[in-house]
């Protein structure tokens, strides 16, 4: 059985804000257990990276595919 990471499990894990989710959301991300994570999930995170923390897109893009 496969964990789901949705938007702001992703968002914590690649903001580490605030700091107790970020590192819960590090835990389950870095545990090796399978992930589904939704299409609808990378846009979400796309646009939160974008408008909220002000990340260019193409870092959003590095960030997402490595």
């Amino acid at each position: 059985m496969s964990a789901m990471a949705e938007t702001s499990v992703i968002v914590r894990y690649l903001t580490l804000d605030p700091d107790v989710l970020g590192r819960r959301a590090q835990q389950l991300i870095e545990s090796g257990e399978s992930l589904v994570v939704p299409c609808v999930a990378l846009v979400e995170t796309t646009f939160v990276l974008t408008r909220l923390y002000g990340v260019d897109r193409a870092s959003v893009v590095d960030l997402l595919i490595h």
